[in-house]
């Protein structure tokens, strides 16, 4: 899994962490939760917008959760 890999790492977050507060998640704490993920790819490269990345992550994460209701 990689960077790129928004609903991936969206879907893992719902079901890993589905009563996180998203709201107040910090991107530090939303990366530690993603380098939790067994198949997250720790070796590449770091992106250079890694903010981008982590908002796109988030905003999926929010709405994927708010799709199961």
């Amino acid at each position: 899994m990689l960077w790129s890999d928004c609903k991936e790492i969206a879907r893992y977050l719902l079901k890993e962490h589905p009563d996180a507060d998203k709201l107040a998640i910090s991107h530090d704490d939303l990366k530690a939760m993603i380098f939790e993920i067994p198949e997250f790819d720790k070796n590449q490269e770091t992106p250079k917008k890694l903010e981008n990345h982590l908002n796109s992550i988030l905003w999926t994460w929010m709405r994927l959760g708010s799709d199961e209701f």
